[in-house]
């Protein structure tokens, strides 16, 4: 039994808290844009990418969101096909982030697939600070500012 556990343990890689990636005070003008805030690059069919993102923040006033969004990948289908991608907001504490809020694109390069997270401007002068809580199998790559 304790083998079992040792294994479920290491099969799944836990980040620390402290990785902390921030977008860039983004100005009245890209209010209704969208900045992306991770990508993950799928080199292998079956490959996968499992991640559980914290993402606080708001504007200058008072409003402020706090949302975990689960992003995962698998590249079931052979190369020039897609990845299955699921998106989902899993917990919206007081959010006003919503599930129109945030968007995936993928691109498929030869026998690569990339696919970025993207998360809508909502105000102006908003700033959202994210942390990955849970990665498991290919770790994406974060983006800040």
């Amino acid at each position: 039994m304790n083998k079992t556990i040792l294994m479920l343990l290491t099969s799944i890689v836990g980040t620390s808290q402290n990785s902390v990636y921030k977008t860039s005070s983004t100005f009245y003008l890209y209010y209704g844009k969208w900045t992306c805030i991770a990508k993950s690059i799928l080199t292998y069919q079956y490959q996968s990418s499992n991640t559980i993102l914290l993402i606080t923040g708001g504007d200058f006033s008072s409003d402020v969101t706090s949302s975990k969004l689960f992003f995962r990948l698998k590249q079931q289908a052979a190369f020039q096909g897609k990845p299955h991608v699921q998106l989902e907001l899993i917990q919206k504490n007081n959010s006003k982030l919503t599930e129109s809020d945030v968007v995936s694109v993928t691109t498929v390069l030869g026998a690569s697939s990339i696919v970025g997270l993207y998360r809508r401007v909502m105000n102006s002068w908003e700033r959202f600070a994210f942390t990955p809580v849970m990665i498991n199998n290919t770790a994406p790559v974060f983006l800040s500012d």
